[in-house]
């Protein structure tokens, strides 16, 4: 599993590429916290109970270093896949890999 810092002003974590970008809620709000990609597949994570949604990567995928523009400072990447995204209820934030894509 990999662990990166990002920082918050949306209480969310950013993630894309030069086309878009996403923000997923990270259930705390503003600050600086972890991010987490367990690219593991069937792996259980019991600390992130929260679902938060889906992560479709069909490419690698940025990970910002914070979620409001100008989004150009990158900390991380998510393999490409399919992830659920949980939070802790801490400001942490796991995408969990669901899938491969082939």
């Amino acid at each position: 599993m990999q662990k990166y810092e990002y920082g918050a002003d949306c209480g969310s974590v950013a993630v894309g590429n030069k086309g878009f970008v996403n923000l997923y809620g990270n259930g705390v709000g503003d600050g600086s916290y972890d991010v987490y990609v367990d690219t593991e597949i069937g792996i259980d994570n019991p600390d992130f109970k929260e679902f938060v949604g889906v992560a479709e990567c069909l490419k690698p995928t940025y990970i910002y270093a914070h979620d409001c523009a100008p989004f150009k400072d990158i900390v991380g990447v998510i393999p490409s896949g399919r992830y659920g995204v949980y939070h802790d209820n801490n400001g942490n934030v796991l995408f969990q890999k669901w899938e491969d894509y082939k």
